[in-house]
C-alpha cells in the first residue's frame, strides 16, 4: 500500500510521523485528507478475481468524411473519474499493438488510429482522450502541420486534445514571430474549431528545465522570452486554442531557492502583480522516481494558487515506475474525490521513458513482463494479445 496521509492543522504529514508544533503556509501544506483505502469509498473499488468483465462495444471503424469529419461506430465510454477526466500518451498500448510510432504524423492515419484507440479501450477500460507531442523544428514542417492538422480531426472525436508544442528549431522562441509557421498552424487549428475539436496547447513544455534546447531558466531575459512569446501565439491562434502552462514539477520542487522566481516572470511576465489573461489552465508534469506524489503536487498547486488563485489546473502528464502504482492509484482517486478543487483533467504519460531516467525500462500503467511479452508477441506474429493496465478495473468499476 502507499504512504497514507493526514492533516495536521494546515500541514500536509505522513500517518505514523508526529505532530510539528507550527503552522506551514500553502507551499509545504494546504490539504485537508487522511488516506486509506476506506477514505477513498465510491472512488476505488478493488477488483474481485470473480468479477465477470464487461462486455465490449463493438470494435471502432475510423472513417475520415470530406471535411475531415470522422464517422463513428460505437459508443464512447467516457474518461471521467470523480471530478476529473483522465487522458493519456499510451505508447505502451500503441506498442502492445503493433504500432511502432505514436507520432501526430503516424497517427494521421485514419487505419493506424483506429488500432491506437481500440489498445487504449482494452488497456485501460476508457476511451482516454488524446495527448501528444509537436516539434516546430524546420524539418518538413509544412508536411507534418498538415499531418497535425488530420490527427486533430481524428482525435477530436474522443474529446479535447492535448498538445505539446516545443520549438525545438536553431531559432527558439523565435519561431512564434514566424508568419508562414503561425499561418499554417492557424489554418489547422481553424480546421478542427469547425469540427468542434478543442485543443490544450501546453506552450513550450517543461520550460524550466534548464537542459532543454529551447530552455526559460537560467535568468530573467529567458524567463521572458518564453511569456512573451507565448502572447504572441495565443494572438494568433482561434477561439479553440487553450493555453496551458506546462512546466516540469520535479525541477521546481527540488529546485525551490530559483525556481520559484523562474515560474513566477514565465507565467505572468514581467509585472510582479500582473492578472493572468493568457493561461487557460495551470499545468505541469510529473516524472516521478525518488521524490512523493502527493507532497510535491500539493506543494506546486499551493505555490501556483498563491500566483494565481482563480485559473483551474490540469496535469499535463504523469508517469512513474510500475512498483508505485498503489501511490498512482491512491493520487487519482484524491484527485477524483476534490482534494484539490481546481484540478480538472489529468494525462497519463503512458509508456517507459529514457534510460537514465528509467534504467529497466519500468515505467508505465501496465506490468513490464507483461507488456513486453505482448509487443514480442505482436512482432512475431502479427496478432497483437494486449495486457490490461492496473488502471482498467478501477476505471471501469468509477
Amino acid at each position: 500500500m502507499g504512504q497514507s496521509y493526514r492533516r495536521d492543522g494546515d500541514r500536509l504529514m505522513p500517518v505514523g510521523q508526529a505532530a510539528s508544533g507550527s503552522p506551514v503556509g500553502i507551499l509545504w501544506a494546504g490539504g485537508a485528507f487522511f488516506v486509506t483505502l476506506l477514505a477513498l469509498g465510491a472512488f476505488f473499488v478493488a477488483p474481485s478475481a470473480s468479477a465477470k468483465p464487461q462486455s465490449a462495444p463493438p470494435p471502432f471503424v475510423a472513417t475520415l468524411l470530406p471535411g475531415g469529419k470522422q464517422a463513428q461506430t460505437r459508443q464512447l465510454i467516457p474518461p471521467v473519474y470523480g471530478q476529473i477526466t483522465l487522458g493519456a500518451y499510451a505508447g505502451e498500448a500503441a506498442l502492445m499493438a503493433g504500432v511502432t510510432s505514436s507520432s501526430t504524423r503516424a497517427f494521421a492515419d485514419p487505419k493506424t488510429y483506429g488500432t491506437y484507440r481500440d489498445a487504449v479501450r482494452e488497456v485501460y477500460g476508457v476511451d482516454l482522450e488524446d495527448m501528444n507531442y509537436f516539434s516546430l523544428e524546420r524539418t518538413d514542417l509544412q508536411a507534418r502541420i498538415k499531418d497535425l492538422g488530420q490527427y486533430l480531426l481524428l482525435a477530436g472525436e474522443y474529446g479535447d486534445v492535448t498538445i505539446a508544442l516545443e520549438p525545438l528549431g536553431p531559432e527558439k522562441y523565435a519561431v512564434f514571430e514566424d508568419k508562414k509557421v503561425m499561418g499554417w498552424l492557424r489554418t489547422e487549428f481553424e480546421r478542427a474549431e469547425k469540427a468542434g475539436v478543442t485543443i490544450w496547447v501546453r506552450f513550450a513544455s517543461e520550460q524550466n528545465l534548464r537542459g532543454s534546447k529551447y530552455s526559460a531558466a537560467g535568468g530573467r531575459t529567458k524567463a521572458l522570452k518564453f511569456y512573451n512569446a507565448a502572447v504572441a501565439f495565443r494572438a494568433a491562434m482561434p477561439g479553440n486554442v487553450k493555453m496551458v502552462f506546462s512546466p516540469l514539477l520535479n525541477t521546481a520542487y527540488t529546485g525551490r531557492a530559483t525556481q520559484d522566481q523562474i515560474l513566477a516572470w514565465n507565467y505572468r511576465g514581467a509585472t510582479e502583480n500582473n492578472p493572468n489573461t493568457l493561461w487557460d489552465r495551470i499545468g505541469g508534469t510529473i516524472y516521478r522516481t525518488n521524490l512523493e506524489l502527493v507532497p510535491m503536487y500539493h506543494d506546486y498547486y499551493g505555490f501556483m494558487t498563491s500566483l494565481d488563485p482563480n485559473t483551474d489546473f490540469q496535469i499535463c502528464e504523469i508517469g512513474g515506475p510500475y512498483r508505485s502504482k498503489q501511490e498512482t492509484l491512491d493520487f487519482l482517486a484524491m484527485a477524483a474525490q476534490g482534494e484539490w478543487p481546481k484540478l480538472r483533467k489529468v494525462n497519463l504519460f503512458a509508456r517507459d521513458i529514457n534510460t537514465r531516467a528509467d534504467p529497466e525500462g519500468h515505467f508505465g500503467f501496465v506490468e513490464p513482463n507483461l507488456r513486453l511479452a505482448a509487443i514480442q508477441q505482436v512482432k512475431k506474429t502479427g496478432k497483437a494479445q494486449l495486457a490490461e493496465s492496473f488502471l482498467k478495473p478501477v476505471l471501469q468499476a468509477n
